[in-house]
């Protein structure tokens, strides 16, 4: 179809979720015209001629976003965003939800802080488990040598309740923030994939939600070639 401009200033960090119920998506970026605020968009799809529009910018966090990931949680029919910001690296989340082209959001809440000092470094990676019905966050956290970190959740109404952090892999002594995480509903498993800043490699790992907390298995190495970044 024709391109469509959304934001007519920079755009970083730019992540987009499908509501299967509403048949509507929702794109997040940061907003460099609005001081790197967090903002948003419902979109609309006409299958006809592959055009889209959208309804009215939303905000997503007045305060300068990095690292922005979505979900979809289909039982509760929300949309989930996970960030940090510049306030402390405070890592935040927030629960949309869908009316026609509009979206509304529930309180901002906080993830990932220690000592009540923010620890998320710069990327998120959220990820919605049908089978548990949990919403796992990836992280990395700046206070343990940026070692990936995850918390698992589930919707309850516009908030989310929290678990606690679990260490993911304590393989290496660091792991780089570039991160990105898939539900496999074939088999009930959630695998996130990350960059070892030892070595630049690619790893994966699968996990095994269960709110409050999560187990995972061994990490299992895809790519050799030092620098490889999945963001």
């Amino acid at each position: 179809g024709t391109p469509v401009v959304i934001n007519t200033a920079d755009s970083d960090y730019i992540t987009a979720v499908y509501h299967v119920a509403a048949q509507k998506s929702v794109v997040a970026y940061r907003d460099g015209g609005a001081s790197n605020y967090g903002k948003c968009y419902v979109i609309t799809v006409d299958p006809s001629n592959n055009s889209l529009t959208h309804g009215a910018e939303g905000s997503l966090i007045l305060d300068s976003t990095y690292g922005i990931s979505g979900t979809y949680d289909s039982t509760n029919e929300k949309v989930v965003f996970a960030f940090s910001n510049s306030n402390g690296d405070n890592g935040n989340v927030r629960v949309g939800t869908i009316s026609g082209t509009s979206i509304t959001f529930g309180n901002t809440q906080g993830f990932g802080a220690t000592g009540g000092a923010g620890q998320v470094a710069l990327h998120t990676s959220c990820v919605y488990d049908l089978n548990s019905n949990t919403v796992t966050i990836f992280y990395s956290r700046n206070d343990q040598s940026n070692k990936l970190y995850a918390t698992v959740s589930h919707v309850s109404g516009t908030t989310l309740n929290m678990g606690s952090d679990v260490l993911v892999d304590n393989s290496f002594g660091v792991q780089n923030s570039n991160i990105t995480s898939v539900a496999d509903t074939n088999s009930n498993k959630i695998v996130v994939f990350y960059q070892n800043a030892n070595n630049g490699d690619g790893y994966g790992i699968v996990g095994t939600p269960s709110y409050p907390s999560i187990t995972f298995g061994t990490p299992v190495e895809f790519t050799a070639t030092s620098g490889s970044s999945l963001n």
